[in-house]
């Protein structure tokens, strides 16, 4: 499951990187869950679109029931050609339909896109 060069963002990254860790080893989410010490929700919210941000705590607990490093589950292709999440962001609030929520001002919000999209 190396990289192909193309960009993905880091969330898909790292739901991959775990599936390929359970590939490599044979073992199930379920399994993985219990080598981990976590809920088996916990990883299957890393896996789909649940969990939007994968927290390190969570990662660290994979890394610590699989006996790899954090560096050793980061140290993959899959984690070369990481999207800029600003970007992710900037298309995300751009696209036609978006309506910002929390009482944002729509006009502050394009204008925060144009300072960091330059």
């Amino acid at each position: 499951m190396g990289g192909s060069g193309a960009t993905v963002n880091a969330k898909k990254a790292v739901a991959r990187r775990i599936h390929a860790l359970c590939l490599e080893r044979n073992i199930a989410i379920n399994a993985l869950a219990n080598q981990c010490g976590v809920a088996p929700s916990t990883i299957y919210s890393m896996l789909n679109a649940k969990s939007k941000n994968p927290g390190i705590v969570s990662i660290q607990k994979i890394c610590d029931g699989l006996e790899i490093s954090v560096r050793e589950f980061f140290d993959d292709p899959l984690f070369e050609n990481l999207e800029p999440e600003i970007k992710q962001w900037a298309r995300r609030i751009t696209a036609p339909g978006y309506v910002p929520s929390h009482g944002v001002a729509y006009s502050a919000v394009l204008s925060t896109v144009e300072v960091c999209a330059g």
